[in-house]
């Protein structure tokens, strides 16, 4: 089993340096795509990014800094770095060493300027969004750039673990790296999270992007490899509803 993760757009350089570190995979990659970022003016950057004022300048900046190789002195573990809902529901900074390890094998982060990242890659800080219409290498955005690169690295990894299971926790923007170009051997489970109102279900954003760091943690302290497993995940109220569910889309509701 690996589970797919969408990344943040915060990002916060961590106090402290895991045990585990290894290599961004698409280093070299990520490196052309930073090249042509860092070729834009400042107005173009900002306008690309949909990014204004104080903010533009920060990531801006932020990426004329960013350099490959990464000096391992300044980079960080990504699980430790992303600081969005999803990474404070992973709270990847209280792992154990075995749950490190096992995060290592299972979970994978999406991300528009690295392709794919194991939780223990060390990164720099960057703003770059998957949808961010920029152009490399004759490409016309990152999804024609990355084309199959990401889903075939994640299908590899799927057979060094014999499984052929993918959990999908990511959103539509960074799903559509990696679900067009899966095999049609690898089973998708989608997973979707709820709340109650009124008698109905609805969306809430940020709770919803919250309980997918949760379930990441979830399956990966209780080490689940299976998908029955899945549907014992009960943290913060959670519970799963086999009514709004079938065999490879599994719904989560609260309240």
């Amino acid at each position: 089993m690996i589970i797919i993760l969408s990344p943040a757009k915060t990002m916060h350089v961590p106090l402290t340096a895991p045990a585990l570190s290894t290599v961004p995979v698409f280093g070299k990659e990520a490196r052309d795509i930073c090249n042509e970022v860092k070729n834009l003016s400042f107005s173009d950057f900002s306008r690309l990014l949909k990014v204004s004022g104080g903010l533009a300048r920060q990531a801006y900046d932020t990426m004329q800094q960013w350099i490959w190789p990464h000096d391992p002195k300044i980079a960080s573990a990504a699980a430790l770095m992303y600081d969005g809902p999803a990474f404070k529901g992973l709270n990847a900074h209280d792992f154990s060493r075995g749950e490190l390890e096992f995060a290592q094998l299972h979970l994978r982060i999406l991300s528009g300027l690295y392709g794919v990242l194991r939780p223990y890659d060390q990164i720099l800080p960057y703003r770059l969004e998957a949808q961010t219409p920029v152009s490399v290498r004759d490409q016309r955005n990152l999804y024609s750039f990355w084309n199959s690169h990401p889903a075939k690295n994640i299908e590899a990894d799927l057979r060094k673990l014999k499984s052929n299971l993918l959990i999908n926790l990511t959103s539509d923007e960074y799903g559509k790296m990696i679900i067009p170009h899966i095999s049609a051997n690898v089973r998708i489970i989608n997973v979707a999270f709820k709340e109650m109102k009124a008698g109905k279900p609805f969306i809430n954003v940020v709770e919803m992007k919250k309980a997918r760091g949760m379930m990441s943690r979830f399956i990966i302290q209780n080490r689940i490899t299976d998908v029955e497993s899945l549907t014992a995940f009960d943290l913060s109220g959670y519970y799963f509803e086999r009514k709004l569910s079938d065999e490879n889309n599994f719904t989560f509701l609260r309240g």
